[in-house]
């Protein structure tokens, strides 16, 4: 192949200009000697407009100066450099490029600086949008982790506050005693684990509903927090139960706490358009003399608060062995109930009701002789039927013994009283079993008399109306029980057209020699006149108590002086 200098020159430009990438070769004086065709594509003009031309003549001064001063920078060292570069093409467009520049030795021109131009407009822009997005990112991560660090906040505080009253749950009260313990362990510092209950709770939730249940939690949780002034430590450790951490030097500082907390509890709180007045049951067990772990005194503490609601309910007791002895005695006759009920194997007894030389009602009275534990009274039975809910069953149990002695047993002027719980009121089944077995049976509703506690009746408005409005019950009797040793409101008993007054067995025992049971009875009779109910007194034992009743206006009467409690078979059938 013959030498051609002119020719090789040519075939180079040739190939230089097939290449995509803007190249340009400038003399020393800046000016444009070669330029490709992707340059002049690039800058937007033709070679022969650039070609002995400088970057002044097409760019901004600015952006020129800059250029030129790269340029100097390479033709000053020798060394290639790679810049980034801005520039406005004839468009009126910026960009931005990345150009490299290398000195070239060349026969003809001496010293050249070619350059090799990557336009990275398009890259620069993305990778600025990807910043905006990365900055809304890293914004919206910050604003989020933020969130999370609050929100992880509250979750710690409701992890140890209780959500009603604000009060410490019962992992921080549990988290408390530890330290209690601690520095009982390293401080012999004693202290008293106080097990608070509210008394009928759930009375006032079935009869005023959860919220108002919800807010009387929350009034005894500020109570709570008055009477202890700072002294101790109080948690709710769910439903109506409040654990109470207290320090102390004496015995005397623990009972002074619990009367603190007792009396503060007998002011009603009001909550918005009522007031209610209620009462706590507490427990107490005590570090060391009970136990040293949280477990055996919250346990403790629970056995002396369950035998206060049993015996004492209002006060306090400080634990004893013997009440964890009681407890599991009520676990066991618990498990042996439901047995019972569930195979119906309690009996009824029946016991009549006096009146003018005559017997014109009974009280049915249930009976339970467990093969276990013997003969266990209703005092003992009942309160765990309730507690348990067994008390819907067993009292099914009762209605039905009832109206079968009705049936079988009394004459159409005779009725039968039963004792109702509240729990059974409440329940929605009761009004309909009730109806149900009228509408099976031939007795009418005047043959069937509900007795239920002077503290039961003043809360149970609403369900006692309930029964009120069914026509397949009109007529049906309703009697208060043991009155004279609850807080009944007068207007109530009238608005509730109450039948029956009974006077508790315990204003009776003492007559005729009880100058002040006289003149209490004397006003419950004077009040039932009033109303234009009817009286019983209970527990009539002796001829004198029945002539010192007789003289202050009872003409009913139920006691052992006339009959005492008998199996319905025991009776005679009647002829109907």
């Amino acid at each position: 192949m013959p030498k051609n200098p002119q020719y090789s020159a040519r075939l180079l430009m040739d190939i230089v200009d097939t290449l995509a990438t803007p190249i340009f070769i400038k003399n020393d004086q800046h000016q444009w000697i070669i330029v490709n065709d992707a340059f002049c594509e690039f800058i937007g003009k033709r070679k022969e407009e650039l070609i002995g031309k400088s970057d002044h003549d097409f760019f901004p001064k600015e952006e020129a100066d800059i250029f030129w001063k790269m340029d100097r920078e390479v033709f000053k060292t020798g060394e290639a450099s790679t810049n980034e570069e801005e520039f406005t093409d004839s468009q009126g467009v910026n960009h931005t490029i990345i150009t490299q520049k290398m000195l070239l030795a060349d026969d003809e021109y001496g010293h050249t600086l070619c350059g090799v131009i990557t336009d990275v407009t398009q890259l620069k822009d993305t990778q600025r949008a990807l910043d905006k997005i990365n900055t809304r990112l890293t914004q919206k991560v910050t604003e989020r982790t933020q969130e999370l660090n609050i929100l992880n906040e509250k979750l710690k505080k409701l992890a140890y506050q209780d959500d009603i009253t604000g009060l410490m749950n019962r992992t921080a009260i549990y988290k408390t005693a530890k330290q209690y313990i601690e520095k009982f362990k390293t401080h012999q510092q004693k202290f008293s684990l106080f097990y608070i209950d509210m008394d009928g709770l759930k009375f006032i939730n079935d009869s005023y509903g959860h919220p108002v249940g919800d807010m009387l939690i929350n009034g005894m949780g500020e109570r709570l927090s008055d009477a202890i002034e700072g002294k101790a430590d109080v948690a709710r450790i769910g439903g109506d139960e409040f654990l109470l951490l207290f320090a102390y030097q004496n015995q005397q500082e623990i009972s002074d706490m619990a009367d603190r907390i007792i009396t503060l509890f007998k002011q009603p709180i009001k909550l918005k358009e009522r007031s209610l007045t209620i009462s706590v049951s507490i427990g107490i067990a005590r570090c060391p003399e009970d136990g040293q772990d949280i477990t055996s005194l919250v346990q403790y503490a629970d056995n002396a608060m369950y035998e206060t609601k049993r015996t004492n309910k209002g006060h306090y007791l400080f634990y004893q062995r013997e009440y964890t002895i009681a407890v599991k005695r009520k676990l066991e006759i618990e498990s042996a109930l439901r047995e019972a009920v569930e195979k119906k194997a309690l009996e009824f007894y029946f016991q009549p009701i006096y009146f003018d030389g005559n017997f014109v009602g009974y009280e049915c009275l249930s009976r339970w002789f467990s093969d276990e534990f013997g003969s266990v009274p209703p005092i003992e039975f009942i309160p765990i039927a309730e507690e348990s809910t067994l008390i819907i069953e067993l009292g099914e149990q009762v209605v039905v013994a009832a109206v079968e002695f009705i049936r079988n047993h009394c004459d159409k002027n005779e009725y039968v009283s039963i004792n109702v719980s509240p729990i059974q009121l409440q329940s929605d089944s009761f009004k309909p079993m009730l109806e149900n077995i009228f509408r099976q049976s031939n007795i009418k509703p005047e043959q069937l008399a509900i007795e239920v506690t002077e503290g039961q009746m003043t809360v149970m408005n609403m369900h006692f109306e309930n029964l009120f409005s069914s026509p397949l019950l009109k007529g049906l009797r309703y009697f208060v029980d043991d009155f004279g040793t609850g807080y009944s409101n007068l207007a109530q008993l009238k608005k509730l057209n109450f039948n029956i007054l009974k006077i508790d067995r315990e204003f009776i025992k003492d007559l005729p020699n009880s100058s002040v049971d006289i003149s209490l009875i004397k006003a419950m009779v004077l009040m039932a006149n009033e109303f234009d109910m009817g009286i019983i007194a209970e527990g009539v034992e002796t001829e004198e108590q029945k002539q010192c009743l007789l003289v202050l206006g009872c003409s009913h009467f139920q006691g052992y002086l006339f009959g005492r409690p008998e199996r319905a078979d025991t009776y005679p059938k009647v002829k109907k």
